[in-house]
């Protein structure tokens, strides 16, 4: 499985250039966050996850993917950490990213999102770069100042030759999220 550096680039700069907040909040009984999510299951501690962790290896084989690639980064809120999976067969790349500082209610108040529901979590969702590489984001209301952004982005085309739609992508994006959130919270 030759590995091109070309297709990474777009999950990359989709990655470094997006530095979506994100959030949540906290304990064992479902809390209201602030925003417009639904009570929380529970809060999501992210400074204890190992985002390469939250994919199983189960769940990698049936993505076509290998072990991830760890990074960490600067936000504005301090230190993100990321994995980023890549299926070079299909096309498709994945990111799960853990981030401590603002919430996820401030991604959902931003232009060209929809709040949306992952395994009982509220979810900001994003979607960038449609006429070139589709790119699908669930920002994740884990904890009052803290979030998970799950990211799947589309490289290749389809087998017909068609470019991958919205629709299909956030479709992954949110079968990845629902992973790993069941992950995060088991993980516990």
């Amino acid at each position: 499985m030759a590995r091109p550096a070309r297709r990474r680039a777009p999950v990359l700069f989709a990655l470094l250039g997006a530095a979506v907040v994100i959030a949540g909040c906290g304990g064992a009984e479902p809390v209201a966050p602030p925003g417009p999510f639904p009570p929380r299951p529970a809060d999501i501690d992210v400074l204890r996850l190992d985002p390469c962790e939250l994919v199983t290896p189960e769940q990698r084989s049936a993505l076509g993917v290998d072990d991830g690639e760890a990074r960490t980064g600067r936000l504005s809120s301090g230190e993100t950490r990321v994995c980023l999976w890549h299926n070079f067969d299909d096309g498709y790349n994945f990111t799960a990213q853990t981030v401590a500082g603002p919430s996820a209610a401030t991604a959902a108040g931003a232009p060209d999102t929809s709040v949306e529901s992952v395994a009982g979590y509220g979810a900001a969702r994003t979607t960038d770069f449609g006429d070139s590489a589709p790119l699908c984001g669930l920002v994740i209301d884990a904890a009052d100042d803290a979030a998970i952004r799950v990211q799947a982005q589309a490289t290749g085309r389809g087998p017909d030759g068609s470019r991958q739609t919205f629709d299909q992508v956030c479709a992954k994006a949110s079968d990845v999220a629902t992973d790993v959130i069941g992950n995060a919270t088991s993980a516990g």
